[in-house]
């Protein structure tokens, strides 16, 4: 499936059960999420993988023909963005410039949250290292005070992990996604 042309990202969840799982999927069925791509081409690719008997499953179909020339009707599910905002709280030492912290640090976010996978969730944390990361040359020139993030649904900032659901994928805006409070 990550093969087919426009695929960004593609996850499979397997169902061998006799029973419906958590997430919902059918018993001996799979589940494919995809990032971008055309209906019929991930349906087709699902379709070539799938062994003959085994459900699909999702929100999203697509048709596909056999070589026998009956049509299939395969289900997948494209992933949803769960957007979220990331406020950092920075106070500049000596020799460190509002303005080169900020071209530095909020790209290196903004690309940062923007790289994570489907159902990959966001370890708050590590947004220190990656603020501290980049740019080596003025890492030293600041000192990340708190980070706080906001997510559909939280009932208050996060500072430890957003979570992230089976066919969700984490990402924030470009300029104003990352916001710098300098304290």
């Amino acid at each position: 499936v990550k093969a087919v042309e426009g695929v960004l990202d593609a996850l499979v969840y397997v169902n061998d059960t006799d029973s419906t799982d958590e997430i919902g999927i059918f018993p001996h069925s799979v589940a494919v999420v995809t990032r971008g791509g055309e209906a019929d081409m991930i349906a087709q690719a699902v379709f070539d993988k799938k062994a003959p008997g085994i459900g699909t499953w999702g929100s999203q179909t697509g048709t596909v023909v056999d070589a026998a020339g009956q049509e299939h009707t395969v289900s997948f599910s494209p992933c949803t963005s769960k957007m979220i905002f990331a406020d950092l709280y920075i106070r500049v030492l000596d020799g460190g410039e509002q303005t080169v912290i900020q071209s530095a640090v909020i790209p290196a976010l903004e690309d940062y949250i923007n790289s994570l996978g489907l159902a990959v969730p966001l370890n708050v944390p590590q947004l220190f290292g990656v603020a501290y990361s980049a740019d080596p040359s003025i890492a030293r020139t600041f000192i990340v005070n708190d980070i706080q993030v906001n997510a559909p649904g939280a009932s208050g900032v996060i500072r430890d992990l957003v979570p992230c659901a089976w066919k969700e994928r984490i990402v924030t805006v470009r300029n104003g996604g990352v916001r710098i409070h300098f304290t």
